[in-house]
């Protein structure tokens, strides 16, 4: 085992950056009484996967993203040295691209492995538009919190990813070969509709790379580009969703194969780092999906993890109620009830508390589809009723007959989350879920929370790219079988009879 006590932050990319800072500064004072540590990770269940990597991690600033991790400042001469794994950690490790990236290496990265830069554009511009609204920037949540963390507290802070760009920037010849034949299929069937959306998804996340070393205003500015740009462009060129949707699959296919090499490189540079420069004790922040993998590989690499933190969208551990792996171990030892805890988000008392068959999740991806399949009939009356019902109200309060069109179509496309989040809401399932015996709850087996049951609803809107065909890539891919929705509002779907 290495000699340095490593803390793993588990981040959701998009989220509060004052909540997520407060975590970090906890977990790295050594007080955070909400981290997992490595004794209670070995007798809990396996934590659920978070969403696909961010794709945005390249841009940098000079004055308020990561400093470069050759201009690392030593450690302070006040950074703790003695041996108490409990104290503050002499440096801040990040998830961060180490080494320069601009906009010729993402052209390298186009030009190579175009297929997987289709999806990479889509990817990019969901993120971004979230990114926008919740952290007023183009970087994760996690990224600008330890930057403000270690200058704030004069730790030296190291980027230690490779990131997937820059490894497919210098893809082999298979790669290259199984892109572009992916690519031409892909044109043959859709010809020019489908060639206009490869060059406009492709296209659409370079001014983030053009202004990488500008700041935050420069950041901004090309962020909106991004995401208006390809407003524009679904509207004026009418954008592929066949294309679109082949290209997040490829996507998805390129980070599951990076997953496990970026997380023992990640760890390999943070021992090694830490050995040239003497550091104890060090704080890692990174995606919530990194962290099973990082735990599973730890001891080959010689690092020692101490503590684990894994973040709950918007909320900070001690408004969540009960400690997610406490209520899990309780569970399995035949305590505890499954119920809600009491939480500042628990959704006091409205809806129901079915019978929570946690571990019951990887079992029920068929009653899934077939709730799906369910729930679909039902939006096919849903949804256009809610629409026209929007549009009526505008008509009643004065709105022309322009106005009357737009608000019932975008009534219509909303439907599915309307009615998923009202159902989830009051019942905690909706219509098919009901008939398959299903429930949608929390990742920690308690009732799910209105942040959660909205998030997971939102979330839709990106997994029902190509028919839901995201989505189920994703639950897929997911150890507990979590579509994008489910990762961003902390839930799984399980058994609500048993």
């Amino acid at each position: 085992m290495g000699d340095l006590s490593l803390r793993l932050f588990g981040a959701i990319h998009i989220d509060r950056v004052g909540k997520v800072e407060t975590e970090l500064a906890e977990l790295a004072a050594g007080d955070d009484a909400g981290s997992d540590t490595v004794g209670a990770l070995a007798a809990d269940d396996a934590a659920p996967d978070d969403a696909p990597d961010d794709p945005n991690d390249a841009p940098t600033a000079p004055d308020d993203a990561p400093v470069d991790p050759n201009d690392a400042p030593a450690a302070p001469d006040d950074a703790p040295a003695d041996s108490d794994d409990t104290g503050p950690v002499d440096a801040v490790f990040v998830e961060y691209p180490n080494g320069e990236f601009d906009l010729r290496g993402y052209l390298r990265f186009v030009l190579r492995v175009p297929a997987v830069a289709v999806g990479w554009g889509v990817v990019t511009v969901v993120h971004v538009a979230f990114y926008l609204l919740f952290q007023r920037d183009v970087v994760p949540a996690e990224v600008v919190a330890a930057t403000r963390y270690a200058r704030e507290h004069d730790r030296p802070l190291h980027a230690v990813d490779d990131h997937p760009v820059h490894t497919l920037a210098a893809a082999g010849p298979a790669w290259v070969v199984a892109s572009w034949l992916a690519l031409a299929g892909l044109l043959w069937v859709t010809r020019l509709d489908g060639a206009v959306t490869a060059a406009a998804l492709a296209a659409a996340p370079a001014p983030l790379f053009a202004v990488r070393d500008r700041g935050r205003t420069a950041r901004v500015g090309a962020g909106l580009t991004v995401v208006l740009g390809a407003a524009a462009a679904a509207v004026l060129l009418g954008l592929s969703t066949v294309v679109a949707a082949a290209g997040v699959l490829a996507v998805l296919a390129m980070l599951l194969l990076t997953l496990g090499p970026r997380n023992r490189t990640m760890l390999e540079r943070c021992r090694d780092i830490a050995a040239r420069e003497g550091y104890e004790r060090a704080v890692l922040t990174t995606g919530k999906a990194h962290v099973n993998g990082m735990l599973a590989v730890a001891d080959e690499v010689g690092v020692r993890i101490d503590a684990v933190h894994r973040s709950k969208w918007l909320r900070h551990r001690s408004e969540v109620g009960a400690d997610p792996t406490v209520h899990r171990r309780e569970r399995a030892a035949g305590g505890g009830t499954g119920r809600g805890t009491g939480g500042a988000d628990e959704p006091d008392g409205t809806a129901e508390s079915p019978d929570l068959g946690v571990g019951t999740e990887t079992d029920v991806t068929g009653a899934r589809v077939a709730a799906a399949v369910v729930d679909a009939l039902v939006l096919v009356v849903f949804s256009p009723a809610f629409g026209v019902g929007l549009g009526v109200l505008t008509l009643g309060v004065g709105g022309g007959n322009l106005a009357v069109g737009v608000v019932a179509v975008v009534g219509t496309l909303l439907g599915p989350v309307v009615y998923g989040t009202l159902l989830e809401l009051r019942y905690g399932k909706t219509v098919g879920k009901k008939l398959f015996g299903l429930a949608v709850v929390d990742e920690d087996g308690t009732a799910l929370g209105r942040r959660g049951v909205l998030a997971r609803n939102v979330g839709r809107l990106a997994d029902g790219i190509g028919f839901y065909l995201v989505g189920l890539a994703v639950m897929l891919l997911t150890n507990r079988r979590q579509r994008l929705g489910d990762l961003l509002g902390s839930s799984v779907v399980v058994r609500s009879e048993f």
